[in-house]
């Protein structure tokens, strides 16, 4: 109904341009229908159907929109009238101008009342004629108040609430969700002077919800209903629209129980006395001489061996220089394959071994720096340590040091 409510107000202002009458409504009683429509919008959300019908019925004689039509019949079916929806249905449908809007939906309704043999009233808005003994008023009979739920937002649950019938009838709730084919039925029962019953948070997700209220007397017949499975009502599920249910209330109509309070962690208790951590020790001394020794030791080796290599490579090369020159002014002879190849060779060899132990030996010797250092910083953390006592006696009072050294 929230969309056909849009519908008609576009209609009105749309009106005068898009619908040609023999005699146009004048601006005021387009001004007059409005409000009769807004009238008759407020009576059907309260649920009140047949005074929101004369309200619509009444806005449609001052503006003659074909629009109306649809909402009338639309209505009349809700308050259970299929004959009277039935013909204005028909009668939309031949009055209605091409593309209208509702047009598909009334030949449904038209095609599905019809289908279950309905036949359209004759005039359903002539009088009844009065007769000289006017028969005795039928008995009051029950009806359905309810508010209509129109939007909820989704994951959480939805009541159902009307007013409390009498005691010798049954009211319930049918609904289902966008894309299934039967209705689930649920039981009212008695809360605060109100019927509820609750749709689960679970079937309240996207698109919408559909619903209808029925009210059965203490025969089982059915007295009222507040639409109907081939017209219920619609719940829009909306992100941004407030919640309608009762948080103080459980699924099954009792009060819910009470939100466990906050539990705060308490601190843990205190160690007790000399249970705590222990401060780390500091690093032994000894094991950082060991090292320091290992080490300056090897990078004295590497250094040693990389000085005699060097003097033995100066060696070979001198005596290859020497035998060139032996004979007098160089070359005097051709290099001598046998003899000066091996002085060579032995040269470079020499000369490689020589790089090789130096570099190695100056890594080692930042080795062995690096803990010569370390073995000094853990002898000034143990430097000795002076532990002061109050210390009582007989006929004296003072303090007691304690030292390690």
């Amino acid at each position: 109904m929230k969309r056909l409510v849009t519908t008609i107000v576009l209609a009105f202002a749309a009106a005068p341009a898009s619908i040609a009458y023999a005699d146009a409504p004048t601006k005021e009683q387009i001004e007059a229908a409005k409000q009769a429509f807004t009238e008759g919008d407020a009576l059907y959300r309260a649920g009140k159907f047949e005074e929101a019908i004369l309200k619509l019925r009444e806005s449609y004689r001052l503006s003659q929109n074909p629009v109306l039509l649809y909402n009338i019949g639309y209505i009349e079916e809700q308050a259970g009238h299929e004959d009277r929806a039935l013909f204005y249905y028909k009668k939309f449908l031949t009055d209605a101008p091409k593309g209208a809007p509702r047009l598909d939906e009334a030949m449904e309704r038209v095609a599905a009342l019809e289908k279950e043999g309905v036949k359209a009233s004759a005039d359903p808005d002539a009088p009844v004629a009065p007769t000289a003994n006017p028969p005795p008023p039928p008995p009051p009979t029950a009806k359905i108040e309810h508010q209509l739920v129109w939007a909820v937002p989704p994951g959480l649950p939805v009541d159902i609430v009307a007013a409390v019938p009498p005691a010798d009838h049954v009211l319930t709730v049918s609904y289902r969700t966008a894309g299934e084919a039967t209705f689930t039925v649920l039981p009212m029962f008695t809360r605060n002077d109100k019927q509820v019953a609750r749709i689960p948070a679970a079937r309240v997700l996207s698109g919408t919800v559909q619903y209808y209220l029925e009210l059965k007397g203490p025969d089982g017949k059915l007295v009222a209903r507040m639409g109907r499975g081939t017209a219920p009502n619609l719940i829009n599920i909306e992100a941004n629209a407030k919640p309608v249910y009762d948080a103080t209330m459980a699924d099954d109509g009792t009060d819910a129980p009470p939100a466990a309070p906050e539990r705060v962690p308490l601190p843990p208790p205190p160690p007790p006395p000399g249970s705590g951590p222990k401060p780390p020790e500091p690093p032994d001394p000894a094991r950082f001489a060991t090292i320091k020794w290992i080490s300056t030791g090897v990078a004295g080796g590497l250094l040693g061996a990389s000085i005699v290599s060097y003097i033995i490579a100066g060696i070979q090369h001198d005596k290859l220089v020497t035998d060139s020159k032996s004979c007098g002014v160089p070359p005097c002879r051709q290099f001598d394959q046998e003899h000066d190849q091996k002085l060579e060779d032995l040269g470079e060899r020499y000369d490689t071994i020589f790089k090789v132990t130096l570099v190695a030996g100056v890594a080692v010797s930042g080795v062995a720096g690096y803990f010569w250092y370390r073995d000094v910083k853990a002898k000034r953390e143990h430097r000795s340590k002076v532990s002061v006592v109050p210390s009582v006696g007989s006929g004296f009072a003072g303090l007691t040091a304690v030292g390690s050294f």
